[in-house]
């Protein structure tokens, strides 16, 4: 019963459609990860805070007019819950960063990576159930 319902959730069209514009404004963000750390020499926490603000703010209209069809007219309302969901990723993500960076040595690229998938559940289900459905 479970699984089923699990299923039906990650097997949605509004979960495929998530993933492509997720997709989209992980590549700004990820390329604003990249630019600020390699280019600019900033450190991998603040580069992550920087590209997040770009990734939140790419991956909140996607979805928000065109994929949940989401007509709520208080936009700045919507984007403050928005961000709040958004904030409990990015702190799960730099913790998850300072551990596969500090503790395990993996390369910071590639934490960012894996951070990334990991938390893609947790942002969708966020977004979905209250985000772009409660303040309908």
């Amino acid at each position: 019963m479970v699984i089923n319902k699990l299923t039906k959730i990650f097997v949605s069209r509004s979960f495929m459609l998530y993933l492509v514009f997720g997709g989209f404004a992980t590549i700004i963000d990820w390329g604003v990860y990249y630019l600020s750390l390699y280019s600019l020499g900033i450190h991998y926490s603040l580069s992550v805070t920087l590209s997040f603000i770009f990734g939140s703010i790419t991956n909140f209209l996607l979805n928000k007019y065109l994929n949940f069809n989401n007509q709520y007219k208080k936009l700045h309302n919507q984007f403050i819950l928005y961000l709040l969901i958004a904030i409990g990723g990015l702190i799960f993500t730099i913790v998850l960063m300072w551990f596969l960076i500090e503790v395990c040595l993996v390369d910071k690229f590639l934490a960012r990576v894996i951070a990334t998938a990991i938390t893609l559940v947790y942002n969708f289900l966020g977004h979905k159930y209250i985000t772009f459905n409660l303040l309908k």
